[in-house]
């Protein structure tokens, strides 16, 4: 059964958290690249999306995130996935993209440079 992706956000000081719920596909990119967008108004430029009830992505969802953490960085700051697991982080494997965008645990240490 499809979950529709939920995005939620919290602030601490310039880092902007945005949690995602159900899943990121062609149908709910928008939702993220919104989010993304608003957050980089407010003037946040540490973005993190919090993956852990994140369920599944497709290639356009893959698409999505690696153009915001382009944006982001675009704008002086960083995109960090946190949170991967099951299909999502299968997903960034095979297509190696777990090489390129920065991922952390809960516990906010680096797993991939």
């Amino acid at each position: 059964m499809k979950t529709d992706l939920t995005v939620w956000g919290s602030s601490v000081g310039l880092e902007r958290i945005l949690s995602l719920h159900g899943e990121l596909d062609i149908a709910s990119v928008a939702k993220l690249t919104t989010a993304i967008t608003g957050a980089l108004d407010d003037g946040h430029r540490r973005i993190v999306l919090d993956c852990a009830l994140l369920s599944f992505i497709d290639a356009a969802g893959l698409g999505a995130i690696v153009q915001a953490s382009q944006a982001v960085e675009g704008h002086g700051g960083e995109l960090v996935l946190r949170n991967l697991d099951g299909e999502p982080i299968v997903a960034l494997a095979v297509t190696q993209l777990d090489r390129f965008l920065p991922i952390e645990d809960q516990h906010r240490r680096s797993i991939a440079s």
